[in-house]
């Protein structure tokens, strides 16, 4: 047997562990329910019934709500309410080289896992548990967005910059900031068909910029959004010029441009909201990029008669202090959500991914970009708040998934 089998044949028996313990998990809770009600008879009623978790080493595995914990002190674990979390690191890698396709196996993703200690020898006072109740308590309605142009699929100007050899990247980088929904640019379709296969979590919406829905060699605004979550109640991909509804192209532009809109459902609360993917046009006129901007704004205003907060993705091929992006913030009509993040100080790496047609496999000539200004951005009007905003700048392997950084902003709807 070959390392590689071999390799493979332990990650799969580690895999097949990780499940039996699973299944004592689950086989567990209604016991521990019986103990966690009796333990919280023993606080008032305006105590937190649940004590924190304090524990600096516990390595945690989440499949659906249950948790596992290698920490025998934390074997006796429930299926906890949303209101009681901690921050946990999960490292998957030893599954990056098995054959392992399962989507609830990020390599590297960041989670609050429900987690119950149910021990009574830990009880805290009154006032501590009351303040750590306030302090897990989960914000309601608030959901990650990712904007991401993968570069269109059949860019041979390098080979860093072939499909085949980044495409095990662009999925990873999804799976490891799990936004709620991804605005997609520069996509053909047999890309996405690849990044649906290996992320079952997502449904996808929006046509090509030729009209065509299955269009194999045409890109796409496309819309990812998780199924679980989400109900897309109305969409539609137009388009940038004077005849937006016919497939078309203005004002000099070199390429047909579209933005995919998406009117989505909260499963879980039921209040609704706009979701925008789009890509201006790379003309060194500026002018074509405010009058598609222009465009952009007037089909918001049409489609969201009702006044439902909206969430705008996209690569504007515009830095901040273009006039794209002035139109789009300008009297208050869509705020820049890493303006409104650099607010609360909840701001990581505002830095360049846009690489004018090269690609840097050497890190430290990837990093040089940091400081000058970016073309994708995120925006979301003023009935949200921006809680978070970051430019995702991993590598997988050595591979950087496409030419431009993805953005993720946290959003919560008010």
């Amino acid at each position: 047997m070959s390392s590689v089998s071999k390799l493979i044949q332990q990650n799969q028996d580690q895999y097949n562990s990780l499940h039996e313990k699973i299944a004592k998990i689950k086989k567990s809770i209604t016991e521990n329910d019986e103990i966690i009600k009796k333990e919280a008879q023993s606080f008032s009623t305006n105590a937190d019934p649940r004590p924190t978790l304090r524990s600096s080493n516990v390595d945690v595995y989440r499949r659906s709500r249950y948790s596992v914990t290698s920490n025998s002190d934390y074997s006796k674990i429930t299926e906890a309410s949303d209101q009681f979390e901690i921050d946990v690191t999960v490292d998957q890698s030893l599954f990056h080289h098995s054959n392992c396709k399962d989507e609830d196996l990020p390599r590297r993703i960041q989670r609050k896992i429900p987690i119950v200690k149910t021990t009574s020898n830990t009880l805290v006072e009154q006032s501590s548990a009351q303040q750590n109740f306030h302090q897990r308590m989960p914000i309601k309605d608030k959901f990650s967005f990712m904007t991401f142009n993968i570069l269109y699929g059949s860019c041979r100007t390098s080979s860093q910059h072939f499909w085949e050899n980044r495409r095990s990247a662009v999925v990873q980088i999804i799976q490891s900031y799990s936004p709620d929904i991804v605005g997609v640019q520069e996509a053909v379709y047999w890309q996405l068909d690849y990044i649906r296969e290996h992320l079952h979590l997502y449904s996808q919406y929006g046509s090509s910029r030729n009209g065509y829905y299955n269009e194999k060699a045409d890109e796409f605004c496309a819309v990812l959004y998780k199924k679980d979550k989400f109900r897309v109640i109305q969409g539609e991909t137009f388009f940038l010029s004077e005849t937006p509804e016919l497939v078309s192209k203005s004002w000099g532009s070199v390429f047909n441009r579209i933005a995919t809109a998406v009117k989505f459902e909260i499963l879980a609360s039921g209040k609704q909201f706009w979701f925008f993917s789009t890509q201006l046009d790379f003309s060194s006129d500026e002018a074509v990029r405010c009058n598609q901007t222009q465009v952009l704004l007037e089909r918001m205003q049409k489609l969201n008669a009702e006044g439902l907060p909206v969430v705008l993705s996209g690569d504007f091929h515009s830095p901040s202090f273009g006039p794209a992006h002035q139109k789009l913030t300008q009297e208050g009509r869509l705020r820049d959500a890493a303006s409104k993040a650099r607010e609360v100080g909840k701001i990581s790496g505002c830095s360049i991914h846009h690489f004018d047609q090269q690609m840097h496999q050497d890190q430290e000539d990837f990093d040089k970009f940091e400081n000058r200004s970016h073309y994708d951005w995120i925006f979301a009007d003023p009935k949200t708040d921006v809680l978070s905003f970051e430019v995702c700048t991993d590598t997988f392997d050595g591979v950087q998934p496409s030419v431009h950084y993805p953005i993720v902003a946290e959003v919560k709807f008010q």
